[in-house]
């Protein structure tokens, strides 16, 4: 059996395009040998990961408009947008019953990603880690200016997209075989530089990280960079790429919940679509 691997961008909401595509793996018994997650698709992978359907939509869902979860007066009050700690101890515990306990248990091994804002670099954290779900997780997902670092052994961290905005390049250096990359953004979409007012405010926030303030400065040509390099291995049939097929509409921190269930719906038909081909790329057959 070939090593396969998933790979999941990240996006905010548009992760519910994600959460589709992953319930309907689910559902087909679909199942890889690890998982790596940045931002919204670290959280979206570990509801993959504990086999719990519909848990991830949920949470992009239900809580969407909830203050307590994403807001701005969570983000003056804490100088974070999303509130982690209503995350993991309300909405997962109370709000959709996580299974914790099947996570850990699971076969399939699990990383999320974030940036270093000391070096700039991708670090993969197990789930496995004690500090999984406090620091690593909430790290991955925290979005820059509108999120505050987490500390992971004495360093400061951020969102995991700054540095792996599509984090393919750990599993291709690990010699994954078969590996499958779902996007949060249609084939055509290209990052268009920062506005002078967020790199003016970039500039500020960081001011102290040299090397994680070029990065951030630079990340639309790294974003492009990446997705060239994707869509060569895709031609080489290296990856099996799974992604909208139109224009995405929804924002980062988008509160339109018409708009969020329609693209879990897209998610779910082009999961179902690309199915029988994804089997065949897996096994060999196509």
């Amino acid at each position: 059996m070939k090593r396969t691997a998933l790979v999941l961008q990240g996006g905010g909401l548009r992760g519910a395009f994600t959460a589709g595509v992953l319930d309907v793996f689910i559902e087909n018994d679909i199942e890889f040998d690890v998982v790596f997650g940045t931002s919204a698709g670290a959280l979206t992978g570990i509801s993959y990961v504990s086999k719990q359907p519909g848990i991830a939509f949920r949470i992009l869902y239900d809580y969407a408009k909830d203050r307590h979860f994403g807001s701005i007066s969570n983000l003056l009050k804490t100088r974070s947008y999303f509130n982690s700690d209503y995350l993991f101890k309300d909405i997962f515990i109370e709000g959709v019953a996580f299974d914790f306990e099947k996570f850990a248990a699971s076969p399939e091994q699990f990383y999320c990603v974030t940036t270093s804002l000391k070096d700039a670099q991708a670090y993969y954290f197990s789930k496995d880690r004690d500090d999984f779900f406090a620091s690593c997780l909430s790290a991955s997902m925290s979005l820059p200016l509108i999120s505050s670092p987490i500390e992971i052994d004495g360093e400061l961290h951020l969102d995991g997209g700054n540095s792996e905005p599509i984090p393919f390049s750990k599993p291709l250096e690990l010699g994954y075989e078969k590996i499958v990359i779902i996007g949060t953004r249609e084939k055509e979409y290209r990052k268009k530089p920062s506005k002078r007012t967020i790199i003016a405010l970039n500039k500020k926030m960081y001011s102290n990280y040299p090397i994680y303030l070029n990065a951030i400065l630079d990340y639309s040509n790294l974003y492009n960079k990446k997705v060239s390099e994707i869509e060569k291995l895709e031609r080489e049939g290296r990856v099996f790429v799974i992604q909208p097929l139109e224009k995405v509409e929804v924002s980062r921190t988008e509160k339109n919940k018409k708009k969020i269930r329609d693209l879990y719906e897209k998610g779910r038909k082009t999961g179902l679509d690309k199915l029988e081909s994804l089997k065949g790329y897996l096994d060999g057959s196509q």
